[in-house]
């Protein structure tokens, strides 16, 4: 029997947890609504991405099939800095892609992806020639909607990070009042340009655990090939946390589930970047977001999380207050309004894949 081939297209290109998490979230999805489907990833492999869930790869099973779906992820807007940098970064990688789509006349979708800003005017025009070519284009904040709508766009749909589904498919494990919790601390290395700063939220975290747990456990991870802990500028920090005998672990990545695990059974996740914030967020965590980018913001706004949400270069001496604050709050929970708009993703995928009569 002939299978049809459906190409799904994200930010693949490397062992980094949120990413990767997105597109497998997507593959799943597919699967389960099209299980004789063979699923094409036409730049991905897994020499870079182990756990990436594909069956075939390659531009020329893109030709081959019958759509083509770009899932969540930031690619259609850019980093802080470099603009243009970034503009061709993510051409390359991510509009030749959807330029062949619409040269060979491919039906495509773009689902849960952020829009903008960005400052490159070329790169500007061509994500939004590009949105006018899709099928249906889901945006995952409010802010890519007013960015679409400023171009031109009217018609895109307002949902919230995929990844807020979650549950879904992982029972959140409900821990919160263990008498020894796991205090998790995730960073990235985007924060060796503020060493000082570093080492002042350390000592924030663990002075204001020790004012308020008897004991805890302190866990140091990473969510990509870069062990950011590893790094010269994080290196007085693991001096302080010796020399006042704290004890911590740290945990190299390895996959998406064994971070999803961690993350699970911990009760308190301290972290800068936005998917490590938001896979907390869908399990029910508590979370403190000392973000670098200003996406993470965005949805700690949806997430009503506002309060835990400082920006990194901001922390200072009254940090420590807040973080105590924030070890005695209640127990979090993802509020419906939310966990709807991220369905959203799935909803608008599936009726995507049944405008294509072929499946």
């Amino acid at each position: 029997m002939k299978q049809n081939i459906i190409s799904l297209h994200g930010s693949y290109f490397g062992k980094n947890y949120g990413d990767i998490l997105l597109v497998n979230l997507f593959a799943k999805w597919i699967r389960s609504l099209c299980p004789n489907t063979v699923i094409n990833m036409p730049l991905g492999g897994r020499s870079t991405a182990p756990d990436l869930d594909y069956d075939t790869t390659g531009i020329m099973n893109l030709f081959r099939s019958k759509a083509l779906i770009f899932c969540g992820g930031g690619y259609f807007g850019e980093k802080p800095k470099h603009y243009q940098r970034w503009a061709m970064r993510n051409f390359k990688r991510h509009g030749i892609i959807g330029l062949l789509a619409v040269l060979f006349h491919i039906p495509f979708a773009i689902i849960g992806v952020e829009f903008g800003p960005i400052s490159s005017c070329w790169f500007r025009k061509f994500c939004i020639w590009l949105a006018k070519h899709a099928s249906v284009v889901v945006v995952r904040n409010e802010e890519s909607l007013k960015f679409l709508g400023d171009n031109g766009i009217s018609n895109a749909v307002l949902s919230a990070d995929a990844v807020l589904t979650l549950p879904d498919i992982i029972k959140p494990n409900n821990n919160n009042d263990i008498e020894v919790p796991n205090i998790v601390i995730h960073m990235d290395t985007i924060t060796a340009s503020y060493l000082d700063t570093t080492l002042l939220l350390i000592k924030s975290i663990t002075d204001a655990a020790k004012e308020t747990f008897s004991d805890y456990n302190l866990i140091i991870i990473s969510d990509g090939t870069n062990r950011w802990f590893d790094q010269p500028f994080f290196a007085p920090v693991l001096t302080y946390l010796s020399q006042n005998k704290i004890n911590y672990k740290t945990y190299p990545y390895e996959t998406c589930q064994k971070l999803i695990d961690i993350i699970n059974s911990s009760q308190y996740i301290i972290t800068t970047k936005l998917h490590v914030g938001i896979t907390s967020l869908a399990l029910n965590k508590r979370v403190f977001s000392f973000w670098t980018h200003s996406k993470t913001p965005r949805l700690h706004k949806m997430a009503n999380n506002e309060r835990y949400c400082l920006e990194y270069k901001n922390i200072n001496e009254e940090t420590k207050r807040m973080l105590k604050s924030f070890f005695l709050v209640s127990p979090y929970e993802l509020n419906q309004d939310l966990k709807d708009k991220a369905q959203r993703n799935r909803i608008e995928l599936n009726k995507f894949l049944h405008t294509l009569h072929t499946l």
